[in-house]
């Protein structure tokens, strides 16, 4: 296969030619050398699969079902801690899921030619938009909030609601999803760049990840808080807070129905709160199952050099990659069929909603049966 649809290797670019790059190859072929796990063909397939099919299939799911879920939690109140939190989830999801269309929708219109970076992509990358991809570390991040939140309203279901309140909360949220925003832009979304390299293997010129200026004169700094603090620190921290509060909860939640099973205490959480608890639980494990491959893969790659990009087995670092985000796709938008099956409350909510939109398409109707069409003036004749 041509290397246009492997052209992943910024840490080999080390001249130029003209108004273009040149690579360099080291003793081997990112792409094409015996040692790749995968062929470059199929680490290719993967990603067109997951760019132009299983996005925007996941798009159509998670689109509508996030925004159904900012619904149904705003009429809830957002008064309530874990309406606000499983709100601004929502709001993340949503978020994550636009940005992925916005970078890859155009991969919908690519599937017949070799270029893998799109005039939109590419000006996307070239304009630090990459800050966007930030919305993923928010998503996982609210996961951590809602596990650790459920975790200690089962431990201490009394005293916790009286020390920290639904403002404080939102200000912690709001102040974390700042920071991450922020140094994602400084440290991530000012390190790449899609320029124009010449390939000598095949004799092309072909767009090509490659670092920004600003990066190389800081590279030390940059791949410290790409690789380390976005790649391992950030992810491996949040699944073991999830992982950790999730069975902390689980195991205090099944000691509290022994409890309730044997006699009334004053201190337990009612039955809703457990349903809504038990329903959070498989959110979170729906998360973990979601985010493990790219939490133990950016772990693998830090003692597993040759797992990079550019590296021996270059392609099976890119379809690795793919699967986590096709696992993330999954992750932002399924939250609502846990949500419909086992949240009552939720139901309850989400039909009141439809309800209500019945009702208003049915006095719009019925005030438009009674306006006189010689006047155009509204009857004042009773419906009855």
């Amino acid at each position: 296969m041509s290397s246009n649809n492997n052209s992943h290797v910024g840490n080999n670019i080390t001249s130029s030619d003209h108004n273009c790059l040149t690579l360099e190859f080291q003793g081997f072929v990112p792409w094409d050398n015996p040692h790749n796990l995968i062929s470059a063909e199929t680490e290719a397939g993967i990603e067109r699969v997951k760019s132009a099919i299983v996005l925007p299939v996941f798009f159509l799911i998670g689109g509508p079902a996030n925004l159904v879920n900012m619904a149904v939690f705003y009429r809830q109140g957002l008064r309530d801690r874990t309406n606000f939190c499983l709100f601004a989830q929502s709001m993340a999801d949503e978020l994550y899921m636009i940005q992925c269309m916005i970078f890859s929708g155009e991969r919908l219109f690519q599937l017949s030619g070799t270029e893998r970076y799109g005039p939109v992509f590419s000006a996307l990358i070239n304009s630090n938009m990459v800050s966007l991809f930030s919305l993923t570390w928010i998503s996982q991040f609210m996961s951590a909030i809602i596990a650790t939140e459920r975790c200690l309203c089962v431990l201490w279901p009394l005293k916790f609601q009286t020390i920290l309140r639904t403002k404080t909360m939102a200000i912690f949220i709001l102040c974390t999803c700042v920071t991450i925003i922020t140094l994602y832009s400084i440290f991530v979304a000012t390190k790449y760049r899609i320029d124009c390299a010449f390939d000598p293997s095949s004799n092309q010129t072909i767009k090509v990840w490659t670092g920004s200026q600003f990066y190389y004169q800081n590279q030390a700094v940059w791949d410290f808080m790409d690789s380390v603090v976005f790649g391992v620190i950030i992810p491996g921290g949040v699944t073991i807070v999830v992982i950790v509060s999730t069975l902390l909860t689980a195991v205090k939640l099944r000691q509290m129905a022994q409890w309730r099973a044997e006699s009334s205490s004053s201190g337990s959480l009612s039955a809703r709160e457990i349903a809504l608890t038990r329903m959070l639980i498989n959110t979170s494990v729906l998360f973990l199952v979601c985010i493990s491959p790219i939490s133990v893969f950016r772990a693998v790659l830090l003692f597993v050099p040759e797992l990079a990009s550019g590296g021996i087995y270059h392609n099976t670092h890119f379809a690795v990659l793919w699967f986590s985000e096709f696992t993330s796709y999954v992750n932002s938008s399924c939250n609502i069929f846990i949500y419909l099956v086992m949240g009552s409350k939720y139901r309850e909510t989400l039909k009141a909603l439809l309800s209500f939109g019945k009702a208003s398409v049915a006095n719009t109707k019925a005030v438009r049966k009674y306006v006189n069409p010689a006047t155009t003036e509204i009857s004042t004749t009773s419906h009855s």
